[in-house]
């Protein structure tokens, strides 16, 4: 049995190591019914956004507390954690090893 799957640009690989991204933010101290929508309206000002994600309790669906914006340029990404620190939001810059590399396709492969 050959199954090919595209995964698309949601996918997810993690990636290993310590060293800080350059364009995804860690925000913490988020309110339990913060959503992704929310993290777009708090960061759209200070640029393009790629991606964002309110980490979300699997049996409550409220906001751990915690999520992630991914900007398209450094410098969004440095101009939104001045901001929003400046503001008082608990913002930093995620570590390599949370940011998530997007391939375009995995090929998965199942023999009997």
């Amino acid at each position: 049995m050959n199954t090919q799957t595209n995964m698309g640009p949601n996918s997810v690989t993690p990636q290993r190591g310590d060293q800080l991204s350059k364009t995804n933010l860690y925000i913490r101290g988020l309110q339990e019914n913060t959503t992704d929508k929310d993290l777009i309206n708090m960061c759209a000002p200070y640029g393009n956004i790629v991606s964002t994600k309110a980490i979300l309790d699997q049996k409550t669906k409220k906001c751990r507390g915690y999520g992630f914006v991914d900007f398209e340029l450094p410098q969004y990404a440095e101009g939104a954690v001045k901001g929003l620190q400046a503001k008082g939001v608990q913002a930093q810059m995620a570590k390599v090893g949370i940011l998530l590399h997007r391939p375009e396709t995995v090929r998965l492969f199942a023999c009997k």
